[in-house]
């Protein structure tokens, strides 16, 4: 792969800059010790075997803890909490070796404006996308749509677009259409199964690990 100053790189977020179940793991911490505060009981590994049983974890709280928070209280301590996650050593690497290569970085993910800006200050990569940051929330549309790939498009032409993501449902649908380089990142503790199988058209042209990032950028 190829980096150069006409080259422009985009990122999702989730399950690539950093590991998602370290966010899942951050909420269910922040919720537990509200509990704890509450009842002197710490539940946090009940709540972490329920996720993994896929089980209603909130459900399971509010039924069996006095607690006074609703459940829309847990939704948003979920969603808004502070989280305590670190970004992929690899990708951090990646992004210092290309820093003053490549045309620019952008991101795009989807999810709520306030979870996914407190989640790229706590992986400290906020100021990398500056004007470069596409949130579902904040622009109106998901990834599913053609929106904020042709606003990157259009704000960069003449660009060679590569592009890194791990979920094939959705992510590289619309960049495959309009010709970029599409990567995504497979890995056994994604959220997201990441070895399913999807039609034509929406799987990425190129299937990777973390250890890319090594091996082609050493």
């Amino acid at each position: 792969m190829e980096i150069n100053n006409q080259t422009l790189v985009v990122f999702d977020l989730d399950d690539t800059l950093y590991k998602e179940i370290d966010f899942v793991k951050s909420a269910y911490k922040e919720i537990s010790r509200i509990i704890e505060l509450q009842t002197g009981t710490n539940i946090y590994d009940e709540l972490f075997f329920l996720f993994k049983k896929k089980a209603d974890v909130f459900d399971f709280i509010l039924k069996k803890y006095p607690t006074t928070l609703s459940l829309q209280d847990l939704i948003d301590v979920y969603r808004y909490h502070i989280p305590n996650i670190q970004p992929v050593k690899e990708i951090i690497r990646f992004i210092n070796k290309c820093n003053d290569n490549v045309s620019a970085f952008c991101l795009i993910t989807d999810g709520k404006s306030v979870t996914q800006r407190n989640k790229l200050k706590a992986l400290g990569l906020i100021d990398l996308f500056k004007d470069n940051l596409y949130i579902s929330q904040e622009v109106g549309y998901t990834k599913i749509n053609e929106y904020s790939f042709l606003s990157i498009l259009n704000k960069y032409p003449n660009n060679n677009f590569i592009y890194f993501a791990d979920n094939a449902k959705k992510d590289f649908l619309i960049p495959n259409k309009l010709g970029w380089v599409t990567y995504q990142i497979q890995d056994i503790n994604n959220i997201h199964d990441s070895f399913i199988e999807v039609p034509n058209g929406y799987a990425a042209q190129n299937k990777i690990t973390y250890k890319f990032f090594e091996n082609e950028f050493n």
